[in-house]
């Protein structure tokens, strides 16, 4: 387990924003690399950090040169989060054109899927088999896996009724409140993740009837704005929101053909590549200027 170094800035003589920006520099983490000689940073000793030369302006200069970096920061989250929400707003736009604005047939999630095992529990250690296991942290609010997925030893009956298949759908079934009601959002498993990985017990796993539905196309709606209306109004009435399968069988799922389902996905997968390849290059940009502006500003 990691450990955290305290550093408590003499408010008479260093402003705390702009120290702050000095320890996310470039300068600062080439030489932490200098002083711990190879060593994991994590492992950095307090003789290193007192060994640090901190170039340092009068007060005034410092409040100065925090400010702007802020504002720079700022500016960053600011337009990526915008870039975000246009890029929703347009797939939200052909999602009603291509699905809400047609009369399609109406089915049931359970018409269309079947619930799967999930679920471990404590890690017993010491089993002939190992896995990752997917947990509600590692399924983004988009539908996507982030994050190192933590590992379980399991046996190898627990193995075969567990590893999911590809295009198995993973749901989140609990919200830790109602004022943040993440139950619903949803992850769909690749070739990567397929007899690898396996879901916790706070996800349902169900697998689709690829003769009736695309998978990538229900992967979509789950994580819509049809979606997540549905959710709250199944599992937004009680202190800590829960999905059941006994309930979320009724989710309706717009069904066009699998031809029109295949076309749909493909404009929804566009759109989805490219908001995300354009968030990536625009986050880094910007984090390029500001490291050149961190250079500028506090050098070294």
């Amino acid at each position: 387990m990691g450990t955290c170094k305290v550093v408590r800035p003499s408010s008479n003589r260093v402003n705390p924003r702009y120290l702050h920006h000095f320890f996310q520099s470039t300068g600062y983490r080439r030489k932490v690399s200098s002083l711990a000689a190879g060593a994991n940073i994590n492992n950095l000793k307090n003789e290193h950090i007192d060994e640090l030369l901190l170039p340092l302006p009068p007060l005034e200069e410092q409040r100065r040169i925090a400010a702007i970096l802020d504002r720079a920061a700022k500016v960053r989250e600011q337009a990526t989060q915008s870039l975000g929400s246009s890029s929703r707003a347009l797939y939200e736009s052909i999602f009603s054109r291509d699905i809400l604005a047609v009369r399609h047939r109406m089915a049931r999630i359970g018409d269309i899927a079947m619930q799967l095992p999930s679920g471990y529990g404590s890690d017993p250690g010491r089993l002939p088999f190992g896995a990752p296991v997917a947990k509600v942290s590692n399924i983004t609010a988009d539908g996507r896996f982030h994050r190192e997925f933590e590992s379980r030893s399991f046996t190898q009956p627990e193995i075969n009724r567990l590893l999911v298949g590809e295009h198995d759908l993973l749901v989140v079934k609990s919200s830790s409140s109602k004022a943040n009601i993440i139950s619903g959002k949803t992850a769909i498993c690749g070739k990567n993740h397929a007899g690898v990985l396996v879901a916790s017990n706070f996800l349902m796993r169900l697998c689709v009837d690829q003769s009736t539905a695309d998978p990538r196309f229900v992967w979509h709606v789950l994580n819509s704005k049809i979606s997540k209306d549905f959710v709250k109004r199944v599992a937004g009435t009680t202190t800590y929101p829960n999905l059941k399968w006994s309930t979320y069988v009724d989710h309706p799922i717009p069904l066009p053909s699998l031809s029109e389902q295949r076309l749909i996905r493909e404009r929804l997968d566009h759109i989805d590549a490219l908001s995300h390849e354009k968030g990536a290059r625009l986050a880094e940009e910007a984090g390029n200027l500001i490291a050149v502006l961190q250079q500028q500003l506090i050098g070294r």
